[in-house]
């Protein structure tokens, strides 16, 4: 990892400070948003869908949404996935809220740049159907902090900023690992 600079030191030896600036923004609720750990047992759909009519998330993301049990056990792992994803975006029309799903990509794209949307895990069609917006993220090789963005899927309207020649894009951006961030010149490289 690159060496810190001293203004992510001060965030980490200021936390309280930054945690109470946090609170300041959030209109005094620092639970505005919530973060459930996979300690809480939380990974059927019952649990997620109960928690969802408890706190009525604009947002919902989901960290390897493959993961999560409920859906029928099928030879075929690309329908079982398939199923799984319709489900997410069908919760996201029924509760008003923006799913956010991450996937693993499959073995075809180690040391790739720019991934494909069939290189997603365990699909084949029916996983990334369910997508209006797919978002890859590449590497060339585990020691560069350079990664390629591509968007195979936008059937997102941008809008009157937007520019329809970026709409699926590829884009060179450098990882901040230490603050979780990518930071690149937002131009097309391809």
């Amino acid at each position: 990892f690159p060496t810190r600079r001293s203004s992510d030191l001060k965030l980490l030896l200021n936390t309280a400070h930054y945690m109470s600036e946090y609170e300041k923004l959030m209109g005094g609720r620092k639970d505005k948003i919530k973060l459930p750990k996979d300690s809480l047992g939380i990974s059927s759909t019952k649990d997620i869908e109960s928690l969802i009519r408890e706190h009525r998330p604009r947002i919902i993301v989901f960290d390897q949404l493959d993961k999560f049990r409920g859906f029928y056990k099928s030879e075929r792992e690309d329908l079982r996935l398939g199923s799984m994803y319709q489900w997410a975006r069908d919760l996201g029309k029924k509760h008003e809220a923006v799913i956010i799903a991450a996937s693993q990509a499959d073995s075809s794209a180690m040391n790739q740049k720019y991934l494909q949307s069939h290189q997603l895990r365990g699909s084949k069609v029916d996983k990334q159907g369910e997508g209006d917006l797919i978002i890859t993220i590449g590497r060339e090789d585990d020691t560069s902090f350079l990664r390629g963005l591509h968007l195979p899927k936008n059937k997102l309207d941008g809008g009157p900023r937007s520019d329809e020649a970026r709409r699926h894009g590829y884009y060179d951006v450098f990882i901040k690992p230490e603050i979780a961030r990518y930071e690149g010149d937002r131009k097309s490289v391809v």
